[in-house]
């Protein structure tokens, strides 16, 4: 599963970056994590066998793993004067550094509160994804950009 969601993720590295340079940054991001989240919570939530988790895990690497590597710099470059992309690309990966960090002993305490089920952190992994993508699209707004422009 690893290597496949790997192999899709460099695909999706490339595709992001090409289409947000044509229907703009913001729109790529804030489809590349409402669809892993809407993903998970359907396709990864309900598999029944381990087709469904192939199937997951190349969508899944197709869009979700470049949005938060790739394009995070070019969004704070997007919203930054010169002078503050440093400072703030150094923020956000503190803050990223955070989650990474929080992320597995939460998703460990799920598992075990859930009696060994991925039912739990299925289910915050993919409403946190979502939240994410509507924390985009409201950042989208609040720059004066309308939700259906090229940012």
């Amino acid at each position: 599963l690893l290597a496949t969601l790997t192999d899709y993720s460099l695909f999706g590295r490339i595709l992001q970056g090409y289409i947000a340079d044509c229907i703009g940054r913001f729109n790529v991001v804030i489809i590349a994590t409402a669809a892993p989240g809407i993903l998970v919570l359907t396709l990864w939530l309900l598999s029944a066998n381990g087709v469904h988790l192939f199937v997951f895990a190349d969508l899944y690497g197709l869009f979700a793993t470049s949005a938060f590597t790739s394009l995070a710099p070019a969004l704070i470059g997007q919203i930054s004067i010169m002078s503050q992309n440093g400072t703030r690309i150094g923020i956000q990966s503190a803050v990223i550094s955070l989650a990474v960090l929080l992320g597995n002993p939460i998703g460990g305490q799920l598992i075990e509160f859930y009696h060994k089920s991925f039912t739990g952190l299925q289910v915050f992994t993919g409403a946190a994804m979502l939240m994410s993508s509507c924390a985009f699209l409201l950042a989208k707004c609040k720059l004066g950009q309308g939700i259906l422009s090229r940012a």
